[in-house]
């Protein structure tokens, strides 16, 4: 190329430097409307599928009050209207949808050039893993609902059915489990704003499934080896009319026997009868002396000094092993093999599960007595004292025997009406969510799921709860209306926790002296409550005071500590007792236990109320 050529071609490189620069802005700017376009699409699909999912799990909660248990979930799927459950359906499926659409955008090769910048590329991984991860969550609890939805509608009832059906539900469980941990998403560090939101919202629903999850996983599983058997358990009738710490007074013992879905209840026994003359069982020595006068591991109507089930049943296993040898009633209905586990059922408990069989009959001694969900609170925490001459030898086995016969009624109809295995799972866990059922077993699966189902009446290091425990041998508990006031003010590195209990003797006039009293060996008169009030408190409460009532004694009960009081509440008269302790700052929530009374004591903590029905945890931050 000659001089002049060269000199003629310069001119015109700026003009093509100009316009490869304009190709390459514009071609740029084309490509960050794309990605701007793309990251939009794939945010607003994200937003889209978290509102979905919520909903659903609003849905959810709603049907059971809670969706992290066994009961939310069967809830979810057998939603009380077809169109409720085409429309938590169609949540999830729009939600898995939403989420896996975000997944394929932004996976685009659009976006993969931002992958390489530090800031940018770390924020556009973490949402797609998010993205990846909530889409297959959804997908697999869409496609175990869907599962669930065909074995409920299916579900036939009698009681070698039962046990396949528990196993459908348990396979369906164990997938989804499986599936959502191979979904987990990994949490990415360092993210920023609406990203880091979503991660965090994400993440807190991801790990309220899974525990949901887990947790029916090993409730179903406890459910099916107690269902397929075979399994001997000692039942205890309580009656809530005498209360001890967290559950009814034991006046009935007997045993339950299940095999292949079946239940076979024995002879029930008055505890007044299987009262021991030596010690059946051992104690907690941290225990001995503030309950040993009182002889529980002897009679059988002060077993529940504690409300820690769990070792109250260990403590009536070993009682009833020791009643087989020297005690002719008790000979009666034992054999050889010995219990598998423990099974408390109160007035409520037994209500619950009327509800399912339906009415039953037992023999009075004035003829048949029908027993139904609607009446037998008032028969047997009332009606039964005021029926008859209690006096009498009749009288007394008529109202000392009637809360076996109910419980005996009660299962043997499970036998023959038609009961589905999802229904009884649902009662289970609705009774003892209050402690009106309560389970314990020696078989580690079993109690596993009894721990899962809230049924297993342990209580740890968090809990608060108030008892009030009958001490006048009367039937006054029903009249006593109780009500507590929770309060907390910090004070440098100790929070001062106080409790109010407000107590109310409304007993009438004209109840027949078995429920009003006096017993004889107390020196009260007619209608007066005699009870010792004792107050659970977390392991890690100090200095407790106590103003109102004397404090009788205090002791360390499992993880818990109890402060023991002695009350006096004549007929129409209220006490106010408070009880004050410390608590480390840190120690920011407590759950108050229910105290399975009726009726239940009324709490409140702030702006809060509630009836002690079920758990309920308080933030104590909240109420300095």
């Amino acid at each position: 190329m000659s001089a002049e050529q060269i000199a003629g071609a310069a001119p015109g490189q700026p003009r093509l430097r100009r316009w490869l620069w304009a190709c390459g802005a514009l071609l740029l700017g084309v490509w960050l409307v794309a990605v701007v376009m793309l990251v939009s699409s794939a945010l607003q699909d994200s937003r889209l599928g978290r509102a979905s999912l919520a909903e659903f799990n609003a849905g959810s909660a709603t049907q059971s009050g809670s969706a992290t248990n066994l009961t939310g979930l069967l809830d979810a799927v057998d939603a009380p209207t077809s169109a409720s459950r085409r429309k938590q359906s169609a949540d999830l499926t729009g939600a898995a949808k939403s989420f896996e659409a975000a997944a394929d955008t932004l996976s685009s090769a659009v976006l993969a050039p931002l992958n390489l910048l530090p800031v940018v590329g770390r924020q556009l991984r973490a949402s797609r893993n998010l993205a990846i991860s909530a889409a297959a969550t959804t997908r697999s609890t869409d496609d175990a609902i869907s599962s669930l939805s065909v074995i409920l509608d299916e579900e036939t009832a009698s009681p070698n059915e039962r046990v396949p059906t528990t196993q459908q539900i348990q396979q369906v469980l164990l997938t989804l489990q499986t599936e959502l941990q191979a979904a987990a998403l990994k949490p990415s560090p360092a993210l920023i704003g609406p990203v880091n939101r979503s991660q965090k919202e994400f993440l807190s629903e991801y790990n309220n499934l899974l525990g949901a999850v887990d947790s029916a996983v090993l409730g179903t599983t406890g459910v099916l080896e107690f269902l397929q058997g075979p399994n001997k358990y000692l039942v205890l009738a309580a009656n809530n009319a005498e209360m001890r710490a967290g559950s009814g007074m034991y006046l009935q013992t007997g045993t339950l026997e299940v095999q292949d879905g079946s239940f076979s209840l024995g002879e029930f026994l008055s505890s007044t009868s299987l009262k021991l003359e030596q010690p059946g069982a051992t104690l907690d020595p941290k225990l001995e002396a503030l309950w040993s006068p009182l002889q529980p591991t002897q009679e059988w109507r002060n077993l529940n000094v504690t409300p820690r089930f769990d070792e109250s049943a260990r403590m009536a296993s070993e009682m009833w092993t020791a009643a087989a040898s020297g005690n002719a009633a008790a000979e009666s209905t034992h054999n050889e093999a010995p219990v598998q586990g423990v099974m408390a059922i109160d007035v409520i408990g037994l209500k619950r599960l009327l509800e399912l069989v339906g009415p039953v009959q037992i023999e009075g001694v004035n003829g048949p007595i029908v027993i139904s969900a609607e009446n037998v609170k008032s028969e047997l925490l009332l009606q039964q004292y005021l029926r008859g001459d209690l006096d009498s030898g009749d009288g007394q086995q008529e109202r000392r025997s009637q809360l076996g016969l109910v419980a005996a009624a009660v299962f043997e109809s499970f036998n023959s009406q038609p009961v589905p295995a999802s229904e009884l799972m649902r009662a289970l866990q609705s009774a003892g969510s209050g402690r009106h059922l309560l389970m314990w077993s020696n078989q580690p699966t079993q109690q596993e799921g009894w721990e899962a189902l809230g049924l297993s009446g342990k209580v740890a290091d968090h809990d608060l709860m108030v008892s009030i425990l009958n001490r006048g041998g009367n039937k006054l508990d029903q009249f006593l209306t109780t009500s507590s006031t929770l309060s907390a003010e910090r004070d440098k590195e100790i929070r001062r926790v106080t409790v109010d209990v407000r107590l109310t003797n409304a007993a009438p006039r004209g109840l027949p002296r078995y429920v009003a009293g006096p017993y004889p060996e107390t020196a009260l008169a007619a209608g007066d409550y005699l009870g010792l009030l004792a107050v659970t408190a977390p392991l890690g409460s100090g200095n407790p005071q106590v103003t109102g009532a004397e404090l009788v004694g205090t002791a360390q009960d499992g993880l818990s500590k109890v402060f023991v009081s002695r009350v006096l509440i004549p007929p129409g008269e209220t006490l106010t007792v408070t009880v004050g302790f410390d608590l480390p700052v840190g120690w920011d929530t407590i759950n108050v236990l229910p105290s399975a009374r009726i009726p239940p004591m009324a709490w409140t903590a702030g702006s809060e109320t509630w009836n002690d029905n079920r758990m309920h945890r308080v933030d104590l931050a909240s109420l300095n």
